[in-house]
């Protein structure tokens, strides 16, 4: 954030952010950090969008194919550290996230089939100040 108020962001304007493709890389602790630095620097109505995997689908718990993959991901150095729970609950565990950050849920999306078996492998969030 320092970056971007350093190079001209103005903190009290009403701000878009397009977040995807990078939590799944972060620690936990570093998305929280991320989201809450969007709410404490930016104007009243900004929203932050961003995607999420699923906790199981980020360890192979439910595919397959996935547990194979993540040997190639660990190979390569980009393995997945963070993900939310999408088992049971999955909008209430994202609403979780959101408010200890101070943000609020807008639009929420999940990723995948959703059956007694089968539950979403990610999600799209809308969270706004």
């Amino acid at each position: 954030m320092d970056k971007l108020i350093d190079h001209g962001f103005d903190t009290s304007k009403k701000t878009f952010f397009l977040w995807e493709g990078v939590t799944g890389y972060l620690e936990e602790e570093i998305v929280k950090q991320t989201l809450k630095a969007v709410a404490e620097s930016s104007g009243k109505g900004s929203v932050i969008t961003f995607d999420f995997y699923s906790k199981a689908f980020i360890t192979g718990e439910e595919s397959f194919i996935m547990k194979y993959s993540l040997k190639t991901l660990k190979i390569t150095g980009e393995t997945f550290k963070f993900g939310i729970d999408t088992k049971e609950n999955p909008r209430e565990n994202v609403e979780t996230l959101l408010r200890e950050v101070g943000l609020t849920l807008g639009e929420f999306s999940l990723l995948g089939k959703t059956t007694e078996k089968v539950k979403p492998f990610g999600g799209l969030v809308e969270a706004v100040k």
